[in-house]
């Protein structure tokens, strides 16, 4: 289903342009899609519950320890795994992680902030295509731009060094030993990333001069 949304919200010259130029209508959509894919992964945890393995969580004997006895209160446990983006399980086992490195490793060195840029030219083009239309109305044009040049930034971090060396980095969702980040929402919707970087110890704490030619 996330294949079939995707492939429905591109454009393309030789279709038509009902639901890009929707507006708000096109942004209520986008939502709808998305719950429709939580949905189906949901709906897939429930009805897979013994290919997860839930027997080995003792959730009955958990109850009866905490002193909890009425059947009642017990009801069904669906246990989402952690692969599921966003489940407690997700999150926890992505911070043990990022803690692992801190242990082995110390503090990072650096913190970088990577925040969407309504004005990049890639989003100003797309836009162009249809007259009228702003950022806003084109939520999916600005999220994907900014995961190319995210991806793109990574790369300068882990492969090629710009602040040099790097001694210790991961990606969350990879797992690419590489960089530590997490991406967030802006209130007004835009993405933004929270990098962590360790770099090699004979660097002394200072970095290169990244503008020199």
């Amino acid at each position: 289903m996330k294949e079939y949304y995707s492939c429905i919200i591109q454009q393309r010259p030789n279709q038509g342009t009902t639901l890009l130029t929707g507006g708000r209508l096109f942004q209520q959509y986008l939502v709808d899609a998305y719950n429709a894919v939580e949905e189906q992964r949901l709906k897939w945890t429930r009805n897979n519950q013994d290919t997860l393995r839930v027997d080995l969580y003792h959730n009955l004997c958990d109850v009866v320890t905490r002193g909890d006895t009425s059947a009642v209160r017990l009801g069904k446990r669906i246990v989402l795994p952690r692969t599921f983006t966003g489940s407690p399980r997700y999150m926890i086992r992505n911070y043990q992680d990022a803690m692992a490195l801190c242990r082995a490793y110390g503090n990072p060195d650096l913190f970088i902030t990577f925040t969407s840029n309504l004005k990049w030219p890639e989003i100003a083009k797309m836009l162009a295509y249809f007259t009228g239309q702003k950022a806003h109305d084109r939520p999916e044009v600005g999220t994907r731009i900014f995961k190319l040049k995210l991806t793109e930034l990574l790369d300068d971090l882990a492969k090629k060094h710009v602040f040099g060396q790097s001694e210790a980095v991961l990606y969350v969702i990879e797992f690419q030993k590489r960089v530590v980040y997490v991406i967030e929402f802006q209130k007004r919707g835009l993405p933004h990333a929270y990098i962590l970087l360790w770099l090699e110890e004979h660097l002394n704490g200072e970095l290169p001069n990244l503008f020199e030619k």
